[in-house]
């Protein structure tokens, strides 16, 4: 952290640290930034209904796969994820298929296990 004013860092739970930085990912997944790595794959729902899978679209050692759904219909997604070199944080979802409520997202957050650059 660089800050030119006095600050003070608190320990937080994992729990805490694990909903922060997964807000923090929806928010840039969601982020024009991002909107280069939108693959539109459901020709049903038009642009309504996307997923980012691109590693490069992560910070850092951070990774993740994101699901998007502004429709106002449910749908329900295959999700078969065996990633390599990348270890879920977090709970993974246990199930291969999903629902995702329209208007709702879906992200599943990853780290790398070896180092980048």
């Amino acid at each position: 952290m660089f800050t030119g004013e006095t600050a003070a860092l608190n320990r937080i739970s994992k729990d805490e640290g694990l909903a922060t930085l997964t807000k923090a990912l929806k928010i840039h997944a969601a982020s024009a930034k991002c909107a280069e790595y939108r693959n539109y794959y459901r020709q049903d729902f038009g642009r309504d209904l996307y997923c980012i899978a691109d590693l490069e679209a992560g910070v850092g050692y951070y990774a993740f796969y994101y699901r998007h759904n502004d429709s106002t219909e449910c749908t329900c997604e295959f999700l078969k994820i065996s990633p390599k070199n990348l270890e879920f944080i977090g709970e993974p979802d246990q199930d291969d298929f999903i629902d995702i409520e329209g208007g709702r997202d879906h992200i599943l957050v990853l780290r790398r296990t070896i180092s980048i650059g």
